[in-house]
């Protein structure tokens, strides 16, 4: 089972450290981006004030 190869998955971040785990993702060749609403008015958010990374992993997910 591989997962991740035709979808974003989504990653609750600290909205502090999102910057960092972005570049670490990058570094390890996966791509993410900020996740946003439909309609690309917002960024999405949760209640703790974390917000939504969607991530693209290199390779896939081979052994959740």
């Amino acid at each position: 089972m591989r997962l991740n190869l035709t979808f974003l998955l989504p990653q609750d971040v600290l909205s502090g450290a999102w910057r960092q785990v972005w570049g670490q993702l990058g570094e390890m060749g996966d791509t993410a981006k900020l996740g946003m609403n439909v309609r690309k008015l917002f960024l999405v958010g949760f209640d703790q004030g974390n917000l939504l990374l969607d991530v693209a992993f290199a390779g896939c997910i081979g052994d959740p």
